[in-house]
């Protein structure tokens, strides 16, 4: 097309291959997806669609990956979060926020158990409590969190809902680790893990 052809100058190429590969490259900032990713997430996409509460939480009205900037108060860092999903209700000229949705894929499972390891192993709960204060910084409003979890490989989908303790209990986390942040941005000193000796486990040695 013409802007390929506005791209393509002879000159600038040894040979017609080099020429051939910069006309047919996709335009500069395109991501190129490939097929078999593409394949997996329109079906999950239907998976998800088939689950009547998830469904409901991801169709109406609302917010799709919208982006919230605040400063902390407490460090006066500049945050950032970007959120899957806000649901809005605006009855009666009122605007209310009834659910914050965060979409997981997972190999392991999207069982309550299963999950419940994931949200500690990945830090979900530290991420989940991040978006909260992002939203309550610029909204004003603490909605419940929700998780969409679906199965890669077989597309069973959960939802689960993040429990007011849990968020808690991540938040002083969250805390923490923008206190060190901020303090390691301060004196540009950033602490790295100790070297160690690291031994068989436990269960290796009593099978010896």
């Amino acid at each position: 097309g013409p802007a390929a052809m506005q791209r393509y100058h002879p000159s600038k190429y040894r040979t017609a291959r080099a020429a051939l590969k910069t006309v047919t490259a996709p335009p500069p900032g395109t991501t190129v997806i490939p097929s078999v990713l593409l394949a997996q997430a329109v079906w999950l996409c239907g998976e998800i669609a088939k689950h009547d509460e998830a469904r409901e939480l991801l169709t109406g009205d609302g917010w799709n990956e919208d982006t919230f900037l605040w400063t902390d108060p407490a460090t006066g860092l500049a945050c950032k979060a970007r959120i899957d999903r806000v649901c809005i209700d605006e009855t009666d000229g009122q605007l209310r926020v009834p659910a914050i949705v965060d979409i997981k894929t997972t190999s392991g499972g999207c069982g309550e158990r299963a999950f419940s390891r994931a949200v500690q192993d990945y830090g979900y709960d530290v991420s989940a409590a991040h978006y909260l204060a992002g939203f309550e910084a610029v909204l004003g409003v603490r909605p419940p969190f929700h998780w969409i979890v679906v199965e890669s490989q077989t597309g069973a989908v959960a939802v689960h809902r993040a429990d007011v303790g849990l968020i808690e209990w991540a938040e002083s986390r969250r805390q923490r680790m923008l206190a060190t942040l901020a303090e390691c941005i301060k004196s540009d000193r950033w602490p790295m893990p100790a070297g160690s000796v690291i031994e068989r486990p436990r269960w290796a040695k009593e099978l010896s």
